[in-house]
């Protein structure tokens, strides 16, 4: 499927990954369709990641993550891992976002009822699946 993020939604998504640089930081900060699409797929309980300075973009958004000073991968709320690619093995990276797509949804997330995002019934899911092209 090839989809642009403003046809799109994360309900049609199992796990988000936000790639760091300041560059896209400061890209998806002053893009409303990303931070949507960020905080959807925090209020559905599925596994995001970012990597560096896009860390900051979670605590932008009203979530409170902060990561740890000198920690490399933070992990602070289920489902959520904040990664320091500069110092951080990829393969441990690696290891933590396969295990939490293994877990599925990450249920008791702190904070989920203070994302301003909504809930998607099935019969809106199945009207609005993307076709391939």
């Amino acid at each position: 499927m090839d989809l642009c993020l403003s046809s799109t939604a994360s309900v049609f998504y199992d796990a988000l990954v936000v790639a760091g640089g300041t560059a896209c930081a400061q890209a998806l900060s002053q893009d409303g369709a990303a931070q949507h699409f960020v905080l959807e797929t925090y209020k559905h309980s599925k596994l995001a990641c970012t990597l560096n300075e896009v860390a900051e973009l979670l605590a932008s958004l009203g979530m409170r993550l902060q990561p740890e000073r000198g920690c490399a991968l933070n992990i602070p709320t289920p489902g959520v891992i904040l990664a320091d690619g500069h110092t951080a093995q990829e393969a441990e990276i690696a290891s933590e976002l396969i295990a939490a797509l293994i877990t599925g949804r990450h249920w008791g997330r702190m904070n989920v009822d203070a994302v301003p995002a909504l809930r998607v019934s099935a019969l809106w899911l199945r009207a609005h699946r993307p076709r391939a092209t």
